[in-house]
């Protein structure tokens, strides 16, 4: 079990580059429960976040990752980071809700969101090597699908333009998601 008070997490991937590696020794295996107070981040701080990191033979698979963010939003996830096979990659299925989207989505540079509430399952991989992002569902609270198989390639592809083109640390840079945010709004 490990309690944490704070986390910055752009200083922990950067000088810890496992992303880039692709590889964790397949000698450590064993659950780590985490619960960390204050994680700061570029797109804010994440609060009372909780997960169990599960390590198996060169494979980190982070289950049930719940986190408070500011105006009343939260995410609940799960995420594998699948390193040992021939094509790396990182399984996730998220789930984003939000009481007030509208004030969410300033901070990304996005001013005229409609939706007040919000609830959003998203699912699918990304490719580490190819740097690519395959969305395989994309649904509301109803479990109905949200964006139309056309819509979801369109939003793979700005993903891989502003996020991914320099390799996956991209998903921790705010400027690349607050780029990607602006051009599919």
């Amino acid at each position: 079990n490990f309690d944490i008070n704070k986390v910055n997490l752009r200083k922990l991937f950067f000088y810890y580059p496992i992303f880039q590696s692709g590889k964790i020794s397949k000698k450590i295996n064993g659950n780590i429960k985490v619960f960390i107070k204050n994680v700061d981040s570029l797109f804010g701080k994440f609060k009372d976040t909780k997960m169990v990191v599960n390590l198996e033979n060169g494979d980190i698979k982070i289950k049930n990752l719940s986190t408070k963010l500011r105006d009343d939003s939260d995410i609940r996830s799960n995420i594998f980071f699948l390193f040992n096979s021939k094509k790396p990659r990182i399984e996730f299925n998220t789930y984003f809700s939000s009481e007030d989207t509208v004030k969410f989505m300033r901070k990304f540079g996005v001013y005229d969101f409609k939706e007040k509430k919000t609830f959003v399952f998203i699912e699918g991989s990304l490719d580490i090597k190819s740097k690519k992002i395959n969305l395989t569902k994309i649904s509301n609270r109803n479990n109905n699908q949200i964006f139309s198989r056309n819509d979801m390639k369109r939003l793979e592809n700005s993903f891989n333009e502003n996020i991914l083109n320099e390799g996956v640390l991209g998903l921790f840079d705010f400027f690349k998601v607050k780029k990607f945010f602006k051009e599919i709004n």
